[in-house]
């Protein structure tokens, strides 16, 4: 054997050594193994309940409050958001001052009570208590995303930090692949009531399982005061992380992904029905590739940063986003509309321009992966750790502040009644730009 030989097998053997211990991280490490399941386990479920919920708005025609289903699928996003803004501030000073293992334990036992209301609001097809089920969703995922993000840098080591970022990023695209494509097969099942509302609750039993598994991290801050008024520790930890200009930066470049993503997540269903004329499995779908594309992207966020925390990939990666979507407005718009009875995925793909846009929306979200990741892990290496949970609840809640925005934005186009292709190129340029 060669020596050319010898290092390629060398490199090869230290490659497959280093993914080895990579999954080793999700399946027996005690330290990350059981936030990554659970975690996962909720991405999962919240995306099985909203996407359901979403895929029988749009295709059952359903109106409320004078609102149409476009309409009402926007305002979903955004209710499920608000809670954000709200609780993100108290919920990131429990998380600091509290063990994070524990606050974890609550918050899920919280989501199987919700869960339980939702499968009530299945069961007699209340679209009301539903967008209210969505709001309490909303508002578990308020608490339980800081002690998500604030037990990473407890519990990994610096040069762990992307790679715990990359698998609960990827790890959460996968769930709500998961959750995307079962919820929009209830949605178009016989059974659709009945299997949603046994699924949502089954789930997040099980997350309390995983949950039980976490080991306590003793990080406890108990100096760190809880004001339980909601809006002054809003205002204050928001001029806190102001002060932070590295901090803010990544909560900006994060917080604009999220206007985008939610943005293209919203408008989705509307364009595969109205002008697709796509059927739910291929609503579906496009919800997948979006999913799909991002967890790709975060695990090409990973490779090529390797053990850095490397932001400088993401200036290029924003404008990649913006280049496919571009092309997804061009073909979108000009698509040739057949009116009538929704097609099924085999009908959808032979026609012409079908997989050219969906190779843009993949390839949108796989650029979008590698936006968000290395601005995650900035923002968590930046921080300090006894601030470090509240900084995370300052992200998100300028993540919802920007996603309400959206959606606000898109009741007004669509209020508008501005073409679907106009408003993804609207995106694309407000992107660019």
């Amino acid at each position: 054997m060669t020596n050319a030989e010898k290092n390629g097998l060398t490199i090869r053997n230290n490659f497959c050594r280093g993914e080895i211990l990579s999954l080793a991280l999700i399946t027996k490490d005690r330290r990350f193994w059981p936030l990554f399941w659970t975690q996962f386990l909720g991405a999962a479920n919240d995306n099985f309940f909203k996407n359901a919920l979403v895929m029988l708005i749009t295709y059952k025609n359903v109106e409320l409050m004078g609102l149409n289903a476009a309409a009402l699928v926007a305002m979903a996003g955004g209710i499920f958001i608000l809670p954000y803004v709200t609780f993100s501030a108290t919920a990131g000073q429990i998380a600091d001052h509290y063990d994070k293992s524990d606050v974890i334990k609550v918050t899920k036992i919280t989501e199987f009570i919700i869960m339980i209301i939702a499968a009530i609001g299945f069961l007699t097809n209340s679209y009301g208590i539903l967008l209210f089920v969505l709001f309490l969703m909303g508002a578990q995922s308020a608490f339980f995303s800081p002690v998500k993000f604030g037990s990473l840098p407890e519990i990994l080591e610096d040069d762990e930090l992307t790679l715990g970022n990359a698998f609960i990023g990827a790890g959460t695209f996968i769930a709500i692949l998961i959750g995307t494509i079962t919820g929009g097969l209830s949605a178009s099942s016989e059974n659709a009531v009945m299997v949603t509302a046994v699924g949502v609750v089954v789930v997040s039993a099980i997350g309390i399982l995983t949950a039980w598994k976490q080991r306590r991290l003793k990080d406890e801050h108990t100096n760190v005061k809880i004001d339980y008024t909601f809006v002054k520790p809003t205002f204050d930890i928001l001029k806190t992380t102001m002060k932070e200009k590295n901090v803010m930066h990544a909560i900006l470049g994060i917080s604009w992904f999220w206007f985008f993503g939610a943005a293209i997540l919203s408008l989705l269903p509307a364009m595969v029905k109205d002008l697709f004329s796509g059927s739910e499995l291929v609503g579906t779908i496009f919800l997948a590739t979006f999913t799909v594309g991002m967890g790709i992207g975060s695990f090409f966020c990973n490779k090529l940063s390797g053990k850095r925390v490397e932001v400088g990939m993401v200036p290029l990666a924003a404008i990649g986003m913006s280049i496919f979507l571009f092309d997804m407005f061009y073909t979108a718009g000009t698509w040739a509309h057949s009116p009538g009875r929704l097609l099924g995925p085999a009908e959808f793909f032979a026609q012409s321009g079908s997989l050219r846009v969906l190779f843009d929306l993949m390839a949108t979200t796989v650029f979008g992966g590698m936006y968000i990741i290395p601005q995650q892990a900035h923002m968590q290496r930046s921080a300090r750790p006894e601030f470090l949970a509240r900084t995370i609840a300052s992200n998100n809640i300028w993540n919802s502040i920007f996603m309400v925005f959206a959606a606000v934005i898109l009741m007004v186009l669509h209020g508008m009644k501005v073409s679907l292709p106009t408003i993804i190129g609207i995106m694309a340029v407000a992107n660019l730009l």
